[in-house]
Formats: structure tokens, sequence, C-alpha cells
């Protein structure tokens, strides 16, 4: 028993089945005079009158227990206690401690090292041990480690105080991931090396970059300090390869140097994300009624409409044809016609007025000539003919954004969208749908990930747009598992998500949360007291399920390989750092 740690105690009648007590005592010549066991870890149970072993991992820290002697009220024990604080007597025999763990079995061990449910329980008396990185990483399942071209690897992260690597395998991607964080909690060095992995695997990713955090993607990570606790062949900084960067067109100067402007055509968006994009709120429903009867009515009379050809066609069919009361104008007969009753003045001028106002500067905006002649926004987008136009359609005059000729295998694409919630929503469900197609129409082969940075911008506009995209996330996500669409969906708290979106994602890495509530959400199958010990992690540390893997896991999550965007030019400096600053310069 000379390797063996600690002791299984007995049940009590309120003893959970999953979970087993164990005892570790302080003071034995082969044990340091320590605590052997940390929340978190992996042991090994043996009960050798069954011959059966167990996985477990210890759930909480240790409670110090009096070996003998000394009781917690004893009069004489404080008294003990007050006499070592004063420095009188040594620590002896009666401050000697019994470690207790609470210990949630995982598995039973069979002989090829991997896990099977658990038939039977340790009984008291039972013996146990940290369990070896090999019999860890033979036991839960987590995905084997991939290398590829320039040094890069799956590799996303490791089981905290250990080496044993956390990776993500294709598996993992098209079961889809969600990475939840509180500012400042390293969700975004979390989602920079999902975009290594994925590139890594072939993938084509596509970066919804919304704070942006993702503009420097190409240049290594200048914050090399946080590379000193990793070995480099885990985990090195380095710039990625194979990289274009994007913007929604949003104006004049918008556009930086090295992105490439994206303009669409209205009428190839959704049109029900289209109607609510434009009116999102609740008290706007007669005109967001009468925009889409509209609308649905032109756009079967004109194949290249566009939303400025539309205005002016509501305008010019608004026009009385005389002066009589009882006249009625074109777009009075249209909506007799449809049966949708009369249409109400003050409806149509509202509805015209706020179309007008709220319509995306990077929709239509190439066949608007006066914006082509003065930004030159089709120099500036993708210089590729639009194979979808007719020849001749003067209403189309420029290049659009074609997602099929920019995507490609390894290629990573930065889109900053630079949007609010409602053009956000808008855009993202275009692109969904336009590169499903492509997948459905076997048009491309490699696969695809979508990375959602701040999806809560989505989801907590307003209720229109909410629903409509959560509906269309819904259904790719749903059907792009089968065509090898794989979605990364970060949030800064998981009540941020719709429940049927969440329910989705296989994957959890969760990072610091503010509350219990939101933990609980985020990763139900870890245990309570992992949970609440995750309320305190620091910068980089998280709860990690991985997709048919056998535990959730406290990971230390890796540094980010490239530079990620700094909110601020001046980094946070604290009390310590201005001590040791101080310190330097005595010295």
């Amino acid at each position: 028993m000379k390797n063996h740690q600690f002791i299984i105690w007995h049940d009590t009648f309120s003893s959970y089945a999953s979970k087993v007590e164990c005892l570790s005592y302080e003071g034995r010549e082969d044990m340091p005079n320590h605590p052997p066991l940390s929340a978190g870890d992996f042991v090994v149970v043996e009960d050798s009158d069954q011959q059966k072993k167990w996985m477990a991992q210890v759930e909480e820290p240790q409670r110090n227990l009096p070996l003998q002697g000394l009781s917690r009220e004893s009069p004489s024990g404080v008294a003990v206690f007050e006499r070592i604080l004063q420095g009188d007597i040594e620590k002896s025999i009666f401050l000697n401690q019994v470690y207790y763990y609470l210990l949630e079995l995982k598995g039973e061990l069979l002989e090829n090292g991997r896990l099977s449910s658990v038939r039977k329980r340790p009984r008291a008396g039972s013996v146990g041990r940290i369990a070896s990185e090999e019999e860890v990483r033979k036991a839960i399942d987590l995905p084997a480690i991939e290398t590829y071209d320039h040094n890069m690897n799956n590799i996303i992260g490791r089981i905290h105080s250990t080496q044993i690597p956390i990776a993500v395998d294709w598996s993992t991607f098209k079961h889809h991931i969600l990475v939840a964080g509180a500012t400042g909690s390293g969700k975004s060095n979390t989602v920079a090396n999902l975009i290594k992995a994925a590139q890594g695997q072939g993938a084509c990713v596509i970066i919804y970059d919304q704070k942006p955090d993702y503009k420097n993607i190409c240049n290594p990570n200048d914050e090399t300090h946080l590379f000193q606790a990793w070995k480099p062949e885990i985990v090195a900084p380095f710039g990625l390869e194979k990289v274009e960067r994007y913007c929604l067109y949003q104006g004049v100067g918008e556009t930086e140097t090295s992105e490439k402007a994206i303009a669409i055509r209205t009428r190839d968006v959704l049109l029900e994300m289209l109607i609510n994009a434009l009116f999102p709120y609740p008290d706007e429903g007669n005109q967001r009624d009468v925009f889409g009867g509209l609308l649905s009515y032109y756009r079967d009379k004109d194949e290249y409409w566009t939303l400025n050809k539309f205005s002016k066609w509501v305008r010019d069919n608004r026009k009385k044809t005389s002066s009589g009361v009882n006249t009625l104008s074109q777009l009075d007969k249209i909506a007799e016609s449809q049966g949708w009753g009369k249409l109400n003045e003050m409806t149509l001028d509202a509805m015209q007025r706020k179309m007008e106002q709220r319509k995306m500067q990077w929709l239509d905006s190439l066949e608007d000539n006066s914006i082509q002649e003065k930004t030159g926004l089709n120099k500036v987008a993708a210089e590729i003919p639009d194979k979808s136009s007719s020849a001749g359609d003067s209403s189309s005059p420029g290049k659009y954004f074609v997602p099929s000729q920019h995507l490609d295998s390894g290629k990573v694409i930065v889109i900053r969208t630079n949007a609010n919630g409602r053009e956000y929503g808008l855009f993202l469900s275009y692109m969904l749908r336009e590169v499903y197609n492509l997948k459905r129409s076997e048009k491309i082969s490699f696969p695809i990930v979508n990375i959602v940075d701040e999806a809560q911008d989505i989801f907590q506009g307003e209720k229109a747009i909410r629903d409509a995209a959560t509906s269309t996330m819904n259904e790719i996500i749903r059907k792009g598992r089968s065509k090898d669409i794989g979605f990364v969906i970060a949030v800064q708290s998981v009540s941020q998500l719709p429940d049927s979106v969440l329910t989705n994602l296989n994957t959890r890495l969760i990072h610091r949360q503010n509350s219990g509530d939101e933990l609980r959400k985020a990763i139900p199958s870890a245990s309570q007291n992992l949970m609440a010990n995750s309320l305190t992690f620091g910068p980089g540390e998280a709860l990690v399920s991985i997709f048919e893997a056998r535990s959730v896991v406290h990971a230390e999550m890796a540094p980010s390989p490239f530079e990620l965007t700094k909110t601020s030019a001046k980094p946070r400096q604290t009390l310590g750092d201005q001590i040791d600053k101080n310190a330097n310069e005595i010295v």
C-alpha cells in the first residue's frame, strides 16, 4: 500500500450512488505533510476483494479534520492552538489532521484502461491513488492530438495542473461548440485556438468579428510571457497564413486599407429577415405588415428589384389619378385586389420614411450610382464577376460579394461586421444560407466552420429580429452537421442564447461566469462543487466538456497563438505591478 494516498470511508443512508467519500492522513512516513489531492484531480480506486478498479474525480478541496486528541470545541484544543501561535510549542501529534474528500465516480476501469458504466461501487476500506497521465488520457476519451503544417496542432488547452492536452477534432466542430465567459476571462484566447485548430482540419473558417478581436490574426502574439508555462511543441506564438479580411460596407472612410468591402443585393437576403431588420420594434407591426405585403407583391413584378426602386414605386403609386375624394390610388387598388383592406396613409408615410432611413449601406450599394461614383465601392469590393447576373442587366453594374468565389480549404475569412444587432443578424442569416446551399449542392467539398463572435448582440435585440435569427440559425445548425458545417458560438453569458440554439451546442468551454445559475445552464453535466469552484476562476481557466468525452475537466486554456486586438492601447496595471516596478528601479 506504499503508493496509496487515501482510503474509502463508510457510506451513509443519504450517500449518493455516484459519489464516494475518502480520507487521507497527515504525518505518515511515506506521505508529505500536505493534502495529497486537489479539486479536479483524477484518481484510481482499487477494491482487491471485488477485483475492480474505478476512475473518480475529486469534487472539492479537502476538509481538514483533527486526527485525535483535540476537537474543535475543546477548551484544551483552543489552548494548544494559542501556544502554537505564540511559538511556545511546535506542531505536535495533537495537530495531525485527516483530509476528507468527496469523489465522483466516472466509471469502472477495464483492463484496456477504458471506462464502462458503474455497476458496483467501491466498498469502505478500498484504497486509491492519483491517476497517472496515461491512465487519464485513456479513460476520459479526449480527442487525439493532431499536428499540421507550420507547427500547428489541434490543442486548445490542458487539464489544470497537468501536462494532459485538451484537443478538438472534426467531430467536435461539426457537433458545434459553445464558448462563454465574462469580460477578461480568456474567451477570445479560447476562440483563437479553435480557429487555429479548424484551419488545421482543412476547414474554411469564417469569423464574424463583431467586437472586433481578430484584426491582427496574421501577427504572432506579442505577449510572449503567456507562453512561459507551456511546452513549445504544445503551444507557441505565430500568425496565421492564408487569411483575408473583409468588412461590411458602412460608408466612405469606414473600410480599412487591408480590408475588402462587402456589398450585397437586397433581393439576395432572406425576406423575413429583411422585414424584421427594417421594422424590429413591437409598435411597428402595421408598418411591418404593409412593407412585407407590398414588397412581396412588387418583387414578383420586377426580377431585379432594389429597395430604392421599391421606394420609388411606392411613392409613384400612392398618387391619386384625380382630385376626387373617392378616387383610389394604384396602391389602394392593389390592396383591394389582394384583400388587404384600405391602406392607412400615416402607416404608409412611416413605413416609407423608416425603410429609407434604416436601409443598410451595404445593401444594393453598387446599384446606387451616386455611391459608386463617390466611393469607388465596386473597385474596393470583390473584383469577381457576379455570375448570377443576367447579361445586360443595367440595374446591376457592379461586382457584388459572391461567397462561392471566396471560400477555400484552409482559408480564414475575417469579416468585421461593425454593425448593430439587426444588421448583424441580417448579414449572418444571408451568409449561413449561402454557405449551406453551396454545401448542399456540392459546389464546395471542404468543411466550413462558422465563428459567431458576440452572438448575444443578435439574440438580445428586439423580439422580431431575435425570433427570425433564431429560426435561421437553428435550421442551419441542425442541417449543417450532415454537410460538414460546424459552429463556434461565443457569448459572454449563456442566458443570452435561446435555449433552442444552446441545445445543439454539444461541446462547452465555459470560462468564469458571474452566477451559479449561469453555470448550471452552461454546463449542467458538471458537479455542483466543480461549478462552485469555477466562480473564482482566473483568466484562462475554464470548465470543459468535450463532445463524447467522459468527464467535465477543470482546464487551463492556451494563450492565443496570434495577436488579439486590444481594446485599450494602455494595458491595465495593478498595485502589484507598481510595487514590482518600484522594487526593480531601487535595485
